[in-house]
C-alpha cells in the first residue's frame, strides 16, 4: 500500500512538472492594433518566424487586442493588412515567459510611411555578440523610423530608432536587469529638437529618459559647441605605445 501511494505521487508529480519545463522556452505576445488617433481597430494579423518555421493568422477582438500564446522564443514578423489603412509590418522579439506587449499603430492608406520588413529578417538572432542588425520599420510620433538592434559582447541589446529621412536617432530602448531583484527594467531615451551646431553636425537640444514609464530626467540645451580647440595630435597615438590584441603578422 505504501509503495503504491509513492508511485501514484511520483506519477502525479511528473504529470504536473513536465508541462512546466515544456513551456520554459515559450512566451506570449499581447498585440494591440490602433488607428492614428489611438482608436482600436479590429483586423487580421499574421505572425511569421522563419527561424521557428512558424506562420499563423489571427483576428483581433473588438478592442483591437489579441493574445498569441505559447510562442517559441525568437523574432516574429507582425503583418497587418486592413482596408482603408496602409500595410503594416514590424518585427517583435519574444525572449521571455513574461508577456510581450506591442502596439501596432496603423497609418491611413496613401500616407508616405514605408514598410520594408521581410520574413527573412526573422532568421537573424539579435543575441549574437557584437552585432548590428536592422530589424525593420515603424511609425513613432507620426514619423516613419528605421529600427536597428545593437548587441554588445555581453549580449545586451539596444534598439535605436532612426528617423527615416534624416537618419538621426530619435529614440533608444535599452533593457537592463536589476542586479538585486533580477527584474528587467526598460529605459527609453527620446531625442528631439535637433539643430546644426556647426560643420553640419546635428545635435538634440532636448533629451528625455524614462524607466518603466517613469521620467528619470530631461535635459534642455540652450547652446552646444563641439570640436573646440581640438588639434590633430590629440588623436595621434604615441610611437612608443604598445597595442594589445592587434592582428598577428603572417610568417
Amino acid at each position: 500500500m505504501h509503495h503504491s501511494l509513492i508511485k501514484r505521487f511520483l506519477i502525479l508529480y511528473l504529470f504536473c512538472v513536465v508541462p512546466v519545463f515544456a513551456q520554459s522556452n515559450t512566451g506570449e505576445l499581447r498585440l494591440s492594433v490602433k488607428d492614428p488617433s489611438g482608436l482600436a481597430v479590429r483586423s487580421s494579423v499574421e505572425l511569421i518566424s522563419e527561424a521557428n518555421q512558424f506562420r499563423q493568422s489571427y483576428e483581433t477582438d473588438d478592442t483591437g487586442n489579441l493574445f498569441a500564446k505559447r510562442l517559441a522564443f525568437g523574432i516574429y514578423l507582425v503583418k497587418i493588412e486592413q482596408p482603408g489603412f496602409a500595410p503594416f509590418a514590424a518585427s517583435v522579439e519574444v525572449r521571455s515567459a513574461i508577456p510581450k506587449e506591442f502596439t501596432a499603430r496603423l497609418s491611413i492608406a496613401g500616407s508616405n510611411s514605408s514598410v520594408v520588413v521581410t520574413g527573412e529578417e526573422t532568421l537573424v538572432d539579435p543575441h549574437r555578440t557584437g552585432t548590428i542588425n536592422r530589424i525593420g520599420s515603424d511609425v513613432i510620433d507620426n514619423q516613419p523610423v528605421e529600427m536597428v538592434d545593437i548587441t554588445d559582447n555581453d549580449n545586451r541589446v539596444v534598439t535605436v530608432y532612426f528617423q527615416l529621412s534624416t537618419k538621426l536617432p530619435v529614440r533608444q530602448v535599452t533593457g537592463r536587469r536589476d542586479p538585486k531583484t533580477k527584474e528587467l527594467n526598460e529605459e527609453v531615451t527620446v531625442y528631439t529638437k535637433y539643430r546644426d551646431v556647426g560643420g553640419g553636425v546635428m545635435w538634440p537640444f532636448s533629451i528625455q529618459r524614462e524607466r518603466n514609464g517613469e521620467k528619470l530626467f530631461e535635459i534642455f540645451s540652450e547652446s552646444v559647441k563641439i570640436n573646440q580647440n581640438l588639434t590633430d595630435n590629440m588623436f595621434t597615438l604615441p610611437s612608443n605605445m604598445k597595442i594589445i590584441g592587434g592582428p598577428k603578422k603572417k610568417k
